[in-house]
């Protein structure tokens, strides 16, 4: 999967998880289907393996628990990547609003580490 620039300064912050995530996800069904196993079963595994390997974020952490036990994993996934537009749509709209140019990803990750530095926590 090739990360557009906005993916890239998302892998780059603490949300990046989001994109391996979906990514080893990803990888995992089509795993299954060439190894003609259960597309389901292999998601779930996938979903536990990520937990079992620590997950920071709380949101992730409980959709991947309930991807881990669900009949139909792929839901969670539709979720995680809806997710991701969402992170990647608002990024994209305060680095239009800042005058950003969205292909240059060097110039964004400069923004973004500027902006986090200013944000309250």
């Amino acid at each position: 999967m090739q990360l557009t620039p906005i993916q890239q300064v998302i892998l780059a912050s603490r949300y990046g998880e989001f994109i391996t995530t979906i990514q080893h996800l990803e990888l995992a069904r089509a795993c299954a289907t060439v190894d003609r196993r259960k597309v389901s079963e292999a998601m779930r595994g996938c979903a536990r393996a990520r937990l079992a390997g620590g997950i920071l974020n709380k949101s992730l952490r409980a959709t991947l628990e309930t991807m881990s036990r669900s009949i139909f994993p792929d839901t969670s996934l539709v979720y995680l990547k809806n997710c991701l537009a969402k992170m990647e749509t608002a990024l994209e709209r305060e680095f239009t609003r800042d005058g950003v140019d969205l292909n240059d990803a060097e110039e964004m990750m400069i923004a973004y580490e500027a902006a986090a530095e200013t944000r309250p926590e």
